[in-house]
């Protein structure tokens, strides 16, 4: 699994300093522990496992206001599912944690014959923990975000990972045609938006490899005034988007009225209408409106000197990716490297 310290890091950034507490330390080890080990028990055999992630994060959810665990706490009136259990609800859930993770789905809210007696097994190792009765309500609260926490960082996290994005990629196409399979493939998971954002970002950083370009997650957005816009580059303003509005051309009329030069980059096929936009507002000259499969290919076969087109396309992925690792939660948002763009 990749390495996520940053966001892990960022977890725990979230809630205020606390005094420590050994004892309350040592019991939610031993609850900590009795969820990973119940999870790896389970989900053995499993090529995926989000359904059984899922209802433990239920199971937990149960914990936080029911201890010992009782049959009626999380099964249902007919004990034939898990009480409460859905995609929606996990997502909710996993929001307390991470901004801006992609929905497990209606597959991880579905449950099979064999996910209620799972979450049971998991209600039986926390009774079995006779320490964690002395809980009070507020430690049983921190205990229960802890294996939470657990559950997300780990299984639900290593989900995602496997549900890296695919696009068709093939070196013996234009650049720009290998974009276009990029952002196709996003859109298809209503991902285009960050994926475009750190598209150009890794371009940017491929050009300019003695500049620093910025890198912020895409839930970030600049519309809190801080930052011009999504890339700075010298005088130049960088917006990414795949749905133009008037929002964005209002902030690139700020750009111009601040001694900035922007560049607002959309799709292919939005280029026209966001150009009708921009001159109904009196912005001419002064801004530039650039396709997004233009600006990265164009300049990618010229930074290859319109040779080993394969190789700067991998290099420009492992960019994004790395960028993507650094600054979101969700690791489908990564890129599949295919081995025929060569190395």
């Amino acid at each position: 699994m990749a390495n996520y310290a940053s966001q892990r890091s960022r977890l725990q950034s979230m809630s205020p300093p606390r005094r420590a507490d050994p004892e309350l330390e040592r019991v939610t080890g031993l609850l900590v522990r009795a969820v990973r080990e119940w999870f790896e028990a389970e989900s053995r055999g499993r090529e995926i496992a989000i359904g059984i992630a899922n209802g433990g994060l239920h199971l937990v959810e149960c914990f936080r206001v029911a201890f010992p665990l009782s049959s009626e706490d999380f099964a249902s009136r007919r004990a034939s599912q898990v009480k409460g259990l859905s995609g929606p609800s996990g997502d909710r859930i996993i929001a307390r944690f991470l901004k801006g993770m992609s929905s497990i789905g209606t597959e991880a809210g579905r449950t099979s014959r064999g996910t209620l007696p799972a979450v049971g097994l998991l209600a039986d190792r926390l009774n079995g923990i006779a320490e964690a009765r002395s809980l009070t309500p507020r430690q049983r609260a921190r205990a229960a975000d802890e294996m939470q926490r657990w559950l997300i960082e780990n299984p639900i996290k290593a989900y995602f990972q496997r549900q890296k994005l695919a696009p068709s990629l093939d070196p013996r196409r234009a650049t720009a045609a290998n974009v276009v399979s990029i952002l196709s493939a996003a859109r298809e998971r209503n991902q285009a938006g960050p994926v475009a954002q750190h598209v150009v970002g890794a371009k940017l950083a491929l050009r300019f490899p003695d500049m620093s370009i910025e890198n912020f997650g895409y839930s970030a957005a600049d519309a809190a005034g801080k930052r011009p816009g999504d890339f700075v580059v010298n005088r130049a303003v960088f917006h990414v988007t795949m749905a133009p509005s008037m929002l964005v051309l209002r902030k690139c009329k700020r750009n111009i009225r601040d001694g900035y030069r922007p560049l607002l980059l959309v799709p292919e096929d939005r280029k026209a209408g966001t150009t009708q936009m921009a001159e109904s507002m009196g912005l001419g000259p002064e801004i530039g409106i650039l396709a997004i499969e233009a600006f990265v290919g164009q300049n990618l076969e010229e930074i290859a000197e319109f040779q080993e087109f394969g190789r700067l396309l991998r290099r420009l992925l492992e960019i994004y990716n790395d960028r993507v690792a650094q600054a979101e939660p969700d690791p489908s948002l990564l890129i599949e490297i295919p081995d025929r763009l060569g190395r």
